[in-house]
C-alpha cells in the first residue's frame, strides 16, 4: 500500500507538471494493479484520452472517478461533455444536470449543459445556461457567442446583438460571434452591414475554422438575398453548401450512413405493388394515454413548424416540436429488407413494447397528456408512414404540402444540423431528387395504407388562417378555438427546434412564399424533377 501511495503523489506532481502523457501511463498502472480507490488516475487518464480525441475511453475513464467520487463537479463535467461530444445526449444531460444540482454557480458545467441542450434541440433552455454561463464568467467569450447564435434563431435581434457584442469585446476575432452580429444585423434589415461584416471575415479568417467560414459564407448568401441580388445569393449558398459537403463526405463515403434519398427509395422499392404483399391490416389499437393522437409530417421547408405551432396554440392541445421518439422501431423496422418483412408479420407482442415505450418518453417530455390531444410533429415520421399505421393505427396524420420550388430552394438555402436526410440539402440536385422519391413514398402509403389523413396546404393556411385552422379543428374533432390566432405569440414561450422559429415568431406573412420565380434560372436543371409535383398539386406552373 505504501508503494500505491508514493505512485499516487508521483501521479499529483506529473499531472500537477502538465506532464499529462507520462502521468497518464502511470495512471494507467495504476488502474490495472487494483490497490487503490482513489479517483485522481481515473481523472488523469481521462484528460489525456480525451486531450487525444479517443472519448469514449476518455468517459470510461471519467466514469470510473465518479464511480469512486461521485460528487466531483469537475469530473461530472468531463464526463458530460465527453458523453455529448459522443452523440450520448442523454447520458451528458444527466451527469450535467446533476453538476449544475451540485453547483449552480460553475460556469463550465453550465456551458457544457448548454451545449448538450442545444445538440437536443432544446433551444430555450440552452440559451438559458448560456447566459448562467456568461453571467457567471464575464470573460467567456464561447457563452456570449453560442447564445448570440440561438437568440438568431429565435429572431430576437437585439439578444443576439448583445451576447454577440460582448463576445468580440472578449475575442474579437471570434467567428461563431461575428456570424451572429451579422445575422442579426440581416434581421434589424442591415444587410449591407451584414456584409461588410461578412466580407472582411472571410477574407481574413483568423482563428475560423473551416465550418465557420462555410457558415459565414451561407450567411453572407442570406445578405445579399435580402439586397435583391439573387445571382450572387445563390453563388454563396452553392459555395458554402459544398464546402459544407466537402467536410462531411467521409461520414458518408462507402454507405457508411444510408443517406435520405437512399433510404426513401429503397423503401418505396420494398412496398411496391408486386414486390411484396401488401401491408396487413393494422392491429388493434392500445390506447395511448392521450384523449387523442396525430401526427404532423412534411418535406422539411415545407410549413409544418407554423402548423405544428398553431395546433399548440389550442387550449385542448399538447404539441411536441421535432423530438425523434420512435428511433428504436424505425431502426428495427425500416432499417433492412428483413426489419419490413417483421413489421409486415408482428403481432401486438411485438410492436407494444416500442408503443410503450414511445408513450413513456412523450410524458418526459411534455409531462401528462390524459385528456388532451397529443400532437408529435416530425418531418422524418414521412418516410415511415407504415411504422406509424402499424404502431399507432388510431392516430391521425396531417400532411403539409407547399410548392416544391419553393421547399427546394428553402432547403439549399437554409443551413441544418447534418444528419443522413439534410446532407442531401448540400446539393441542388439531389435535394430536388430526395423530394421526389419522398413524395413518391408518401403517395404510396396514403393510397396504400389504413391512415386517416388530411392535406394542408402551407399557402392556404396563410391565406386563408380561420378557414383553415377551423378545418383541421375538424378533422381532429376539436372545437375551434380563437387562442389558435395566437400561435405567434405563444411560440416564444415554447421549445420550436427548428430553422423556421425566427420565422414562425413574427405570425402569418408570405415571406418564402414565390420566392422561387427571383431563382428561376438557377433551378432551371431541377423544375423538370419538381413539375410533375407543380402540377398534381395544382401549383401554376409559373
Amino acid at each position: 500500500m505504501a508503494d500505491a501511495a508514493s505512485q499516487l503523489a508521483e501521479l499529483h506532481s506529473l499531472a500537477q507538471a502538465g506532464d499529462l502523457a507520462r502521468a497518464a501511463l502511470l495512471a494507467e498502472t495504476l488502474i490495472t494493479s487494483g490497490q487503490h480507490r482513489d479517483p485522481l488516475p481515473y481523472r488523469v487518464l481521462g484528460a489525456f484520452r480525451e486531450m487525444q480525441g479517443r472519448l469514449a475511453e476518455a468517459a470510461a475513464a471519467f466514469g470510473g472517478a465518479l464511480r469512486i467520487a461521485p460528487d466531483h463537479l469537475p469530473t461530472l463535467t468531463a464526463y458530460g461533455q465527453c458523453r455529448a461530444r459522443l452523440g450520448q445526449l442523454d447520458e451528458a444531460e444527466g451527469a450535467l444536470q446533476r453538476a449544475v444540482a451540485l453547483d449552480d454557480g460553475d460556469a463550465a458545467a453550465q456551458f457544457a449543459l448548454g451545449w448538450t441542450l442545444e445538440n437536443r434541440g432544446e433551444v430555450e433552455a440552452a440559451l438559458a445556461a448560456y447566459a448562467r454561463a456568461a453571467a457567471l464568467d464575464p470573460l467567456h467569450a464561447a457563452a456570449h457567442a453560442n447564445a448570440a447564435g440561438l437568440a438568431v434563431r429565435r429572431g430576437r435581434w437585439a439578444q443576439a446583438r448583445a451576447h454577440a457584442e460582448a463576445a468580440l469585446h472578449i475575442a474579437p476575432n471570434e467567428a461563431s460571434a461575428q456570424i451572429a452580429l451579422a445575422q442579426a444585423q440581416i434581421g434589424e434589415q442591415q444587410p449591407e452591414a451584414a456584409e461588410s461584416r461578412l466580407r472582411a471575415l472571410l477574407a481574413a479568417p483568423i482563428q475560423a475554422s473551416a465550418h465557420a467560414l462555410a457558415v459565414a459564407r451561407a450567411v453572407l448568401g442570406d445578405a445579399l438575398h435580402a439586397q435583391s441580388r439573387p445571382d450572387e445569393a445563390f453563388a454563396e449558398w452553392t459555395l458554402a453548401n459544398a464546402a459544407l459537403r466537402a467536410q462531411q463526405a467521409a461520414r458518408f463515403a462507402a454507405g457508411r450512413e444510408e443517406r435520405g434519398a437512399a433510404l426513401a427509395s429503397r423503401l418505396l422499392a420494398a412496398q411496391a405493388p408486386g414486390c411484396r404483399a401488401p401491408w396487413i391490416a393494422a392491429l388493434p389499437a392500445k390506447p395511448g394515454p392521450a384523449a387523442g393522437h396525430a401526427f404532423v409530417v412534411g418535406f422539411p421547408r415545407s410549413g409544418t413548424t407554423l402548423l405544428g405551432q398553431v395546433l399548440g396554440s389550442h387550449p385542448q392541445i399538447t404539441a411536441l416540436d421535432e423530438v425523434e421518439l420512435l428511433s428504436a422501431a424505425a431502426q428495427r423496422f425500416l432499417g433492412s429488407e428483413a426489419g419490413l418483412a417483421a413489421l409486415d408479420a408482428a403481432d401486438a407482442g411485438v410492436l407494444a413494447p416500442y408503443r410503450d415505450a414511445y408513450w413513456r418518453a412523450v410524458e418526459r417530455k411534455v409531462g401528462t397528456v390524459s385528456g388532451r390531444l397529443f400532437v408529435d410533429k416530425l418531418p422524418t415520421y414521412l418516410l415511415g408512414l407504415p411504422l406509424l399505421a402499424r404502431l399507432f393505427p388510431d392516430a391521425k396524420l396531417v400532411v403539409v404540402r407547399r410548392d416544391p420550388r419553393d421547399v427546394v430552394l428553402s432547403c439549399f438555402r437554409h443551413l441544418f444540423v447534418i444528419n443522413p436526410s439534410t446532407f442531401e440539402f448540400l446539393d441542388l440536385a439531389d435535394t430536388a431528387r430526395f423530394f421526389d422519391v419522398a413524395q413518391r413514398l408518401v403517395e404510396q402509403g396514403l393510397a396504400g395504407l389504413p391512415v386517416e389523413a388530411l392535406i394542408v396546404r402551407h399557402e392556404a393556411l396563410v391565406d386563408d388562417f380561420d378557414g383553415q385552422a377551423q378545418a383541421l379543428c375538424r378533422f381532429l374533432e376539436l372545437p375551434w378555438q380563437p387562442a389558435m390566432r395566437d400561435f405567434a405569440a405563444q411560440s416564444q414561450a415554447r421549445a420550436v427546434r427548428t430553422v423556421s422559429s425566427a420565422q414562425v415568431g413574427r405570425g402569418l406573412n408570405r415571406d418564402g412564399i414565390g420566392t422561387w420565380r427571383v431563382y428561376r434560372e438557377q433551378l432551371a436543371s431541377v423544375l423538370p424533377i419538381l413539375a410533375p409535383w407543380v402540377r398534381a398539386w395544382g401549383y401554376p406552373d409559373d
